[in-house]
């Protein structure tokens, strides 16, 4: 199956099948099916690997206190940048074994909703995908009302975290 775009000689395989005769995914999407290695001529090119089906995991709380709060009364965005970047540490502390993990990147950061003065934050963390030095992490922010334990999503968030050794170059990951 040769996709537009593609270079001459380009099969995409799906793991433990043969080709597919020129035809959709099952699903009606476009471009390779999930769980696909690219192969030309005999070398595999990648692999696409979904995120896991995994629970999230309750990671770290924090109280969003006055002093966290903008002009108009609800939690300013970079202190909540600055907790999401924290609580994604904290998941990659968890989930691997090297001393020294660093933040490469996050996806775009969209609030859905507002934290006010008196509401705790919880932030649950699950394994997206891992690569040889970097762990993606997707984390799940929610916001509650302790007195009336009302909550909410606040925001969904993949972070890119890379681990390094004393000299700060990338060093391989260690499942923990």
């Amino acid at each position: 199956m040769r996709r537009r775009g593609d270079a001459a000689g380009t099969r995409w395989y799906q793991r433990g099948r043969a080709p597919r005769a020129q035809g959709a995914r099952e699903d009606g999407a476009r471009g390779p099916p999930p769980h696909t290695i690219a192969f030309r001529m005999g070398r595999a090119l990648a692999v696409a690997v979904p995120a896991m089906d995994t629970p999230y995991e309750l990671v770290t709380r924090r109280l969003c206190l006055i002093k966290d709060t903008g002009h108009s009364g609800t939690l300013w965005g970079g202190t909540m940048m600055g907790w999401v970047d924290e609580a994604g540490a904290i998941y990659a502390g968890m989930v691997t074994r090297n001393p020294t993990m660093v933040t490469k990147a996050f996806t775009e950061i969209n609030f859905t909703s507002t934290v006010n003065p008196g509401d705790m934050v919880e932030f649950y963390g699950r394994v997206a995908r891992w690569g040889t030095t970097s762990v993606h992490i997707e984390l799940k922010v929610t916001a509650r009302r302790p007195t009336s334990h009302e909550a909410w999503d606040v925001l969904t968030v993949t972070g890119t975290f890379v681990a390094i050794d004393e000299r700060g170059r990338k060093t391989p990951i260690l499942k923990a």
